[in-house]
């Protein structure tokens, strides 16, 4: 029996299965845990009996109900991994129960959240230090860190290898080192938790935090971070926990009776506050209004008829592991709030004791929605706050629903009054009557009825698109019908997030397209083609292509040009990838063999349509890809593939689609999760199904998809006839492999053609180039000077566009805004910025002769010294101009500046980044070492010519008549204090002494 799905009709009566089903299903998992604890009990002859119990059906079935044995899963994993590693004591020697294993996992996932908000370094140690009392492996922390929901892996990984280190354990620091930078990409590092301490009063007041606790080692964490809160001047706080609770409303009701605080905070044991003036902000709110009675994190502004929250819209914010952790919190920050039906119970605030419906509600769902119905009965508000940042983290577990039917129904049943109650049968119908209605009046012609119906109704219909793709069909005909262009784009969007690969949605989009390019329709009629096997519906789809190609469409076929070198299983996958996602008459496929002898070849010269080429000798991978491109029709174009490369449902259209975006394309590149930084996803998939997963939401239409780059990787690289035609292959000096692609981009931007990172085409790769062909230093130190020597420049320096820096512009993405960049380099940021502000004029200046003529093949960017050149922009241009890390390399900045003042507009912005003189490092070799030795790179670069502290920076650029509005500072991935530094701090008296720590500052000023 599954788990059911709410019906408002059914009574109490009819979940009394439900129940008995949870009773069975407790009995199956207590005998589950038991014969798990005695296996680990009885030493290493039963280990793997656990692996057994682990993998048997009902474990699996159960592990989808229980958060306890679903976590427990992980324990096997790591089992075999240390095993395999030869692991004295592996984790199932440590451990003694299940549970014993459940609170190591939760210290390590702690610790490293504790990492990534910058806690102290005592705070981080002393969880570190219990996780390592029990002796567990390296294996055991790099499995705990791919399941943890922290944003920044990276960085975690690399401050647990310096805690190694600390302790002495120099091969498991290389082991996490190595394992993390290869795993993760390398993300800026997190910045402190800022804010300025507020010194208002609130005499008099009383909060309380109260949580039904079940789980210690989660409380204990929730406390760290209420304890971390700073209270007001004039309020007291406390705190209880309610145990042994038969309901979370009998809990809360204890709690509420037990405390004489106005204000009581009802949280789960696993919410964390990270927001230090979260006390100041409820408060004044409550100040604010006195009409408010309930404030909660996240809410409904109006609950969905089946009264099933996440059915609906939602407000709010909380942190998950895709967040950011720069967060800036400012006590003064006006709060403001948006009224709501329903608060999640994760956190709820309460100005009024209002009871919780124990008679009612006596399990754990459904309390939530109740009380916040409860006090809009007596005339009070619900709210959610307004959050910048999010201010909580919920580690949010698995829901038990085998009562929440019941509890549901017994909540429509009783709020039936009110703007909460439950729809009259007649209401109910009309709701689902407008997709049927839509559907009657374009068969009918009447389109502007149909687009009336739908406009009207498209935030209550909202959630039905969502998961209805054929609704979505309906609405976005109505919409194209009446030339609302912007909203049927939108739709079909949103039914191909719901089903990838429906057709209708494809010719519907083919139809969008047909409006400004026809070939890019083609593409889209192509899609439907592939994905429909209905006859009938194949013929109106073929009457399409016949029509746009009589219009002048026209698209070129595919080369696919695939190297291998023993993958011949890897290989395996990619021409299966490459079957199943390609209409056939769109490609042909070369396969190169580079001398493998795995039996790749006993197996592929026999398959038909596949034109196959060995070499008996390894030609590397840039003169086996030229030999590749060389074999292909001449008139088409080229996709090279690493034969370990997997293409997903839709990731080849959505290059195509990149490609015939514009003429002028000559190559394109997709996301991926591993390979090159400025492609790898920010979203982890570490495996083929989470891949698949991430697709669904990755490959689908996008507005503003592409960005322009200097280059794009040749593991999965799309390349127009055109570019070859105009620059040839690969440059052979580039052998055996590196730099070779890089070049050719290079060439292909000076013929005056683009090349674009396609954001919406996901490709998934196996391992790295470098593990088949090696990826030793003499060659990359060779192609490194070859490049050089040709292009007069170092390419792999300044290619990086500053996101640090981007996210300081706060202009609406629709906004023509106008961007200068001084020292822009390469332009990458540019290129960044144009993306994220379609609408954007960017331009630079960039002082290296040989880097500013590359660059100028991308963007508006021209050569000059920025302290003599003539200036050829207007005045009061631009909204921002921004410099990143060039004011240190002049010789007057300040001048430089006031030079460029009257290009800003009045409302305009400089953007500055500057490193940081008064950094440990600098200081220590200054006071102990008499030495200010410089370097090829860093704070004491040997360009620098003028250095900066935080007071002297601010000075420096006040002098201009700028005003410094905000200051944020870079740490380095290094915000904690380490012995130097406390040395420092100790001997000599600074102001500041976590000035000492920062690496750079970033400045926001205006005039």
């Amino acid at each position: 029996m599954g788990i059911w799905t709410p019906n408002t009709e059914d009574s109490d009566e009819f979940y009394k299965k439900f129940e008995e089903q949870q009773e069975q299903d407790n009995k199956i998992h207590g005998e589950l845990i038991n014969r798990i604890n005695r296996s680990l009990q009885e030493g290493k002859d039963a280990h793997d009996e656990i692996g057994r119990i682990i993998k048997s059906h009902e474990y699996v079935r159960l592990a989808g109900l229980f958060n306890d044995i679903k976590e427990f899963q992980t324990s096997y994993s790591v089992y075999i991994t240390e095993k395999e590693a030869g692991v004295d004591n592996n984790i199932f020697e440590i451990v003694q129960t299940l549970d014993d294993f459940l609170n190591i996992k939760l210290t390590a996932l702690y610790c490293f959240r504790r990492i990534e908000l910058l806690c102290s370094e005592e705070d981080v140690r002393c969880l570190y230090d219990e996780i390592s009392a029990r002796g567990v492996s390296v294996f055991f922390m790099i499995q705990m860190l791919n399941e943890a929901k922290v944003h920044n892996k990276r960085f975690v990984g690399k401050r647990l290898e310096e805690i190694y280190k600390q302790y002495g354990k120099e091969q498991d620091a290389q082991i996490i080192g190595s394992y993390t930078r290869k795993r993760y990409p390398d993300l800026p590092d997190p910045l402190p938790i800022e804010y300025t301490k507020g010194f208002r009063h609130y005499d008099g007041r009383k909060l309380c935090f109260i949580t039904c606790v079940n789980n210690h080692r989660m409380y204990e964490e929730c406390l760290f971070y209420v304890n971390r809160l700073i209270i007001p001047d004039g309020v007291e706080v406390e705190i209880k926990s309610i145990e042994g609770a038969e309901s979370m409303t009998s809990g809360y009701n204890a709690g509420m009776h037990a405390s004489s605080a106005e204000i009581k905070i009802y949280l789960h044991q696993d919410v964390c506050i990270i927001n230090p003036f979260f006390i100041f902000h409820i408060l004044d709110l409550f100040n604010e209004n006195n009409n408010i009675a309930v404030i909660g994190m996240v809410g409904s502004p109006r609950l969905p008829q089946d009264a099933v929250m996440w059915h609906g819209f939602r407000i709010g914010k909380l942190y998950d592991e895709n967040s950011k952790l720069d967060y800036k919190y400012d006590v003064d920050n006006p709060v403001s709030y948006e009224q709501v039906e329903a608060v999640d119970g994760l956190m709820i605030v309460t100005s009024k004791d209002i009871p919780w419906r124990e008679d009612l509600f006596d399990g754990w769902d459904f309390y939530d929605a109740s009380i916040c119905a409860e006090a809009r009965r007596l005339g009070l508000e619900v709210v959610v706050p307004e959050q910048t940042c999010p201010w909580v983290i919920h580690d949010d577990g698995m829901m038990n629903l085998y009562s929440y039917g019941k509890y549901r129904n017994r909540f429509i049943n009783e709020y039936k009054c009110g703007s909460i109650q439950k729809k009259s049968k007649g209401e109910i119908e009309s709701m689902s009557q407008i997709k049927e209605k839509i559907y009657e009046l374009i068969n009918s012609g009447e389109f502007d009825e149909a687009h009336r119906l739908i406009t009207g109704n498209l935030k209550t219909e909202i959630q039905n698109l969502k998961g209805d793709a054929e609704y979505c069909v309906l609405a976005a005909t109505a919409c194209m019908q009446k030339e609302d262009y912007q909203r049927a784009f939108d739709i079909i969007t949103i039914g191909l997030l719901a089903d990838n690969k429906n057709y209708e949605l494809y010719l519907t989009l083919g139809e969008y397209y047909s409006k400004t390019n026809l070939n890019q329709a083609l593409l889209c009629f192509y899609q439907a083609l592939l994905f429909c096997d209905i006859e009938k519906d194949r013929a109106v789809i073929e009457s399409n292509i016949e029509n746009v190609v009589l219009q002048g469409a026209s698209i070129r076929q595919v080369s696919v040009v695939i190297v291998t070198k023993n993958q011949s299983e890897c290989l395996k996958k990619c021409l299966n990838s490459i079957v199943t996602t390609i209409l056939p008459d769109l490609y042909e496929i070369v396969v190169i063999d580079n001398a493998s002898t795995d039996g790749t070849t006993d197996w592929l010269s026999d398959i038909e349509g596949i034109t196959y080429c060995r070499f008996d000798e390894d030609q590397g991978y840039t003169k086996a890809c030229n030999s590749g491109i060389k074999l292909c029709n001449a008139y088409n174009d080229i996709f090279l593939l690493d034969a370990d490369t997997m293409l997903i449902d839709n990731t080849f259209f959505y290059l195509m689609l990149g490609l015939y975006s514009s003429e002028s394309v000559g190559a394109i590149g997709g996301v991926t999760n591993e390979y090159i930084n400025h492609q790898k996803m920010k979203i982890e998939a570490g495996n083929l199904e989470d891949a698949i997963k991430e697709a669904t939401t990755v490959n689908c239409p996008m507005q503003d998809a592409l960005e322009k780059m200097l280059y794009v990787s040749d593991h999965a690289i799309l390349i127009s006839r055109s570019a070859i035609d105009k620059v040839g292959i690969f440059d052979d000096r580039f052998s055996p492999n590196q730099y070779e692609d890089k070049d050719f981009c290079v060439r292909v931007n000076m013929a005056g053609m683009s090349v674009l990172l396609c954001m919406n085409s996901y490709i998934f790769k196996f391992m790295d180039r470098g593990m088949i062909y090696g990826d030793k230093k003499e060659v990359t130190d060779k192609n490194r000077e070859v490049f050089r020597s040709k292009w007069g420049c170092n390419i792999d320096y300044s290619t990086r566009a500053r996101n640090e820096l981007i996210e300081f512009i706060k202009a609406d993405h629709n906004k023509p805004i106008e961007v200068l960049e001084l020292g822009c380099s390469m332009g990458s940021t540019l290129s960044r910025i144009k993306r994220i502000w379609p609408n954007a004029g960017v331009h630079g200046v960039e002082y290296v002769d040989t880097v500013a003529h590359i660059a100028a093949s991308m963007n508006d960017i021209i050569q000059g010294d920025v302290e003599t050149m003539e200036i050829p922009y207007a005045p009061e241009q631009f909204d921002y101009i921004i410099c990143a890390d060039v004011l240190e390399h002049l010789r007057d900045p300040a001048g430089t500046i006031k030079r460029f003042l009257p290009y800003l507009k009045e409302n305009g912005h400089f953007i500055i980044s500057l490193p940081n003189v008064r950094h440990f490092s600098v200081c220590l070799g200054l006071t102990l070492l008499g030495e200010f030795n410089y370097a090829d790179e860093g704070i004491l670069d040997r360009t620098h010519l003028r250095f900066f502290t935080l007071r002297t920076a601010k000075e420096m650029i006040e002098s201009t008549g700028l005003r410094v509005q905000e200051v944020h500072r870079n740490y380095n991935g290094h915000p904690e204090d380490n012995e130097l530094i406390t040395q420092l701090k100790n001997a000599m008296r600074v102001d500041d002494p976590d000035e000492l720590k920062v690496y750079q500052y970033y400045f926001v000023a205006s005039k």
